[in-house]
């Protein structure tokens, strides 16, 4: 039997997105008993110092440089699950922050808006990244987006409590063209938009839609309005820096090699995105009667049959306002759907398909495997926010140098 491991765990318990990453290293010690945990609070000072003289093994949330120098002084094995501070000599694990850019993008290029806004910071790693993917993905379809940086704050919150934005973001809200589509770096700042816009009446989603990050049942559900938030697979994240733990001390590590990345699994969808900015009729009600219908096994005739044009006029409109075709549309919903009933309900396979508008569990494997390169039980492992013993699909990249 293996001596007793003693694992330190220094990270805010206060924020939703850390408590998640916590359950999935309790889910990952279930198979290993010997694994005893001790914390401190989340600041720099004696009770932090001598708990790392204490353990054999660190899990942290790097979110100043200071947090870097107390670590490589401790020698002992260490995995980072913060992604706050830039050019760090520590690899981390965690979301990847470009497909988070490019999946907010996507999402309001889908609802034909062409007006855009990124609320972040201009010094924090995960606001950083997500950023430019947001901004890469809008340029290569030919747009651009307004950006409002919040470089007043000193530090980081790591608890989520404290309102990260002030009133002068209003002024930029005002400023914005109509309709446009707005991502917030993450749920808190988000919130705050959807609270801004109320008090200045821009009406959300018709004025402003917003989109945040992590989806924090906190943030999403009791805003103003029910805010849409591209989901941080935040217990695989977890589950990873667990594993990767244990690979350093097998193997008499400190660090690991590379950063190792999760892709978000989508995006949670709720009133604040539900909109759909084109002026042409035919495509809204035809987009509209996909979206109540999709659990159906409708075709393209019965979305011909609602509009009352020809396949042919209404296939012309849909590529040249969104960018696919009708078919492409109806099966982009269809696994969307699917996706969400996966992560969000404990429906079997088989029951997924049937309510997703798929003809059987079949078709259903046949496109997850096509779009997402997994089959639906795994994508359900990866990402379902119920218990899960799997381990996640990594994408490794070279760990940033200082």
């Amino acid at each position: 039997m293996p001596g007793e491991l003693v694992i330190g765990l220094l990270m805010s318990q206060g924020h939703a997105y850390y408590r998640r990453i916590l359950s999935g290293i309790a889910e990952y010690a279930e198979r290993h008993p010997h694994w005893r945990f001790v914390s401190a609070e989340h600041v720099i000072g004696p009770p932090v110092r001598r708990l790392l003289q204490r353990v054999d093994a660190a899990i942290v949330s790097i979110e100043s440089p200071a947090w870097t120098q107390l670590l490589k002084r401790a020698a002992v094995p260490v995995v980072n699950v913060g992604c706050v501070v830039p050019d760090l000599s520590i690899p981390r694990v965690g979301v990847n922050n470009q497909l988070v850019g490019a999946l907010a993008a996507e999402h309001f290029l889908q609802r034909g808006l062409q007006s855009f806004g990124f609320v972040g910071h201009s010094r924090f790693l995960y606001s950083i990244e997500r950023e430019e993917a947001f901004c890469k993905t809008l340029r290569a379809a030919g747009c651009s987006a307004s950006i409002w940086h919040c470089d007043y704050l000193r530090s980081y919150d790591n608890t989520g409590r404290k309102t990260m934005l002030d009133a002068r973001v209003k002024s930029w809200l005002s400023s914005l063209p109509r309709p446009t589509g707005i991502l917030a770096a993450f749920d808190n700042w988000a919130a705050d938009l959807l609270q801004f816009c109320h008090e200045i009446q821009i009406h959300v989603p018709d004025d402003v839609a917003v989109l945040g990050v992590d989806d924090d049942d906190f943030y999403c559900e009791t805003a103003r309005t029910r805010l849409s938030s591209v989901i941080n697979p935040a217990r695989s994240i977890g589950l990873c820096a667990a594993e990767q733990l244990e690979r350093l001390v097998e193997t008499r590590q400190r660090l690991m090699k590379k950063d190792v990345l999760i892709d978000p699994p989508g995006i949670a969808i709720r009133q604040s995105t539900e909109i759909l900015a084109i002026d042409d009729a035919d495509v809204v009600s035809a987009v509209r009667f996909i979206r109540d219908n999709c659990h159906r096994q409708i075709a393209i005739a019965d979305v011909e049959r609602v509009v009352n044009i020809s396949r042919r006029a209404l296939e012309r409109k849909f590529v040249t306002l969104l960018g696919i075709t009708l078919g492409e549309e109806i099966r982009r919903t269809r696994l969307e759907r699917a996706k969400r009933l996966l992560t969000n309900s404990r429906l079997s396979i088989a029951d997924v398909a049937r309510q997703s508008g798929f003809k059987d569990f079949r078709h259903l494997s046949v496109t997850f495997k096509q779009k997402m390169t997994v089959t639906p039980s795994q994508y359900r492992q990866q990402f379902c926010r119920s218990d899960s013993m799997q381990s996640p699909a990594l994408t490794q990249v070279p760990a940033r140098r200082a």
